[in-house]
């Protein structure tokens, strides 16, 4: 009844308005048109969104979730309930949007095949999103974070992260193409891809929110499922990094350096890399107790590295060029997935949850080496312009950085030392995290035979 009344009132307004000025009905209408579909992006990433969040968080926040798993329902079932139930009053607004705007489209001489590929994609992304914050939503409190990220870096940041992140990018391809919001109905293979694209990233989320249903105790996304959102993140950053020119929008038509949006690509990478790598050290630290097999976390840190490496194809045409970046690329991956797992797994000898410290770590890992040369590069000559050297090196991200950009203030005698130095900082840290694991190790042994003993 809400979105009767909603089309009804929306409806009538955009007749009374065109019936205003008859001589520019045709423009106004197209205007409505248009903010149709900002009420259809705003009602599917905000409204249906939200509503699924609350409905999710309702249940598995307390003791009702423990009721709904004594139900004969499967988990398939009950997050497709959780997915269309708690949206139905969302998906009545997109059903009368559709309907209300194909009147509109009719009556001004846009054709129906143009609106039903603006609502077609528009509805793709959305269902997309949905999953995504129905996940986070039976982990955290915080999942409508993905969207709020999503909304404030295109605007703060003029459009920043779907510059620099060509995996966001190719995602959102429908989102900023002409199909949507200007209706030219031009639909082309990158489409196809984001559409490929958005449904993986769904189906891993929908198979992380099953799992997380069914039991509360495992975690949502095991080695297997975390390692395959790993692999879809690759392969689009790859994509969007060959077929740059064809994603750039209309009004962002800026100048991007690849090898930022190598960086960026492998910093996205590294970053999801630590769901299969946490999950893979904490099951092989428990491993004698309720699992005797299960996946070596060094094993994970080769698998992403190899991932890694895919990423330099689009940068370099060079052969050489782009196989000694590939295996820096691979060597300082490996590095630093191999100090993280060694930190991981010291964290589970304490406790049984460790992703904030891993993160807290990485955080560190990647910006703290700059950061200090910053300050070291001010203190030393404050007039100079900062550059990263050798201190910079010792993070992951610097270091690629040095490896894939082409400076003109650094020879490439300069860069190659910076970078040498820079990875047997990283070496260095990985082998104090190794004597710190196995020094825990011993005295947690030590003390467990003791109370044994007792």
């Amino acid at each position: 009844m809400t979105a009767a009344i909603y089309g009804a009132a929306i409806a009538g307004l955009a007749i009374a308005s065109s019936r205003m000025d008859p001589g520019s009905a045709t423009s106004t209408l197209r205007g409505w048109l248009t903010a149709i579909l900002v009420i259809q992006t705003a009602n599917m990433l905000i409204f249906g969104t939200s509503r699924i969040a609350t409905a999710v968080r309702a249940d598995a926040g307390g003791a009702m979730i423990e009721s709904h798993r004594l139900m004969p329902t499967s988990s398939v079932s009950a997050v497709l309930g959780y997915l269309v139930g708690s949206s139905a009053h969302a998906l009545a607004v997109t059903v009368v949007n559709f309907i209300v705007g194909a009147l509109i489209a009719a009556s001004i001489g846009v054709t129906l095949d143009r609106w039903i590929i603006a609502n077609g994609l528009l509805f793709f992304f959305g269902v997309c999103m949905w999953c995504v914050v129905a996940a986070g939503a039976f982990v955290t409190k915080g999942a409508m974070g993905v969207i709020v990220f999503l909304a404030v870096s295109m605007v703060v940041g003029n459009g920043a992260t779907y510059l620099m992140v060509p995996t966001v990018a190719v995602l959102m391809r429908s989102v900023f193409s002409g199909a949507i919001f200007t209706l030219d109905g031009h639909v082309d293979t990158l489409h196809a891809v984001a559409l490929a694209g958005q449904g993986a990233i769904a189906a891993v989320f929908f198979v992380a929110c099953c799992r997380r249903y069914e039991r509360s105790d495992h975690p949502a996304m095991g080695v297997g499922l975390s390692f395959i959102l790993v692999g879809v993140v690759v392969v689009l950053a790859i994509i969007g990094m060959s077929y740059w020119e064809k994603l750039a929008p209309r009004g962002w038509r800026r100048e991007v350096d690849i090898s930022m949006q190598f960086v960026a690509s492998a910093g996205l990478t590294l970053l999801l890399s630590l769901i299969p790598l946490a999950n893979a050290s904490r099951a092989w630290e428990n491993r004698n107790v309720d699992r005797p097999r299960t996946t070596h976390p060094f094993a994970v840190a080769l698998a992403v590295a190899a991932f890694m490496t895919m990423l330099v194809l689009p940068v370099s045409a060079d052969v050489v060029g782009s196989l000694v970046l590939a295996v820096a690329t691979g060597v300082t991956a490996l590095l630093f997935l191999i100090t993280t797992s060694y930190v991981l797994r010291w964290v589970y000898l304490a406790v049984p949850r460790g992703m904030v410290i891993g993160s807290i770590w990485t955080l560190l890992a990647v910006c703290g080496p700059v950061v200090a040369d910053f300050f070291l590069s001010m203190l030393s000559d404050p007039s100079r312009d900062f550059q990263m050297g050798a201190i910079s090196a010792i993070s992951p991200l610097a270091t690629l950085s040095l490896l894939s950009s082409d400076s003109n203030v650094l020879t490439a005698e300069q860069r190659q030392q910076a970078v040498a130095v820079g990875l047997i900082g990283q070496a260095i840290l990985g082998l104090l995290a190794w004597a710190l694991y196995h020094w825990s190790a011993r005295r947690s042994r030590a003390v467990n035979a003791s109370l044994a003993l007792a």
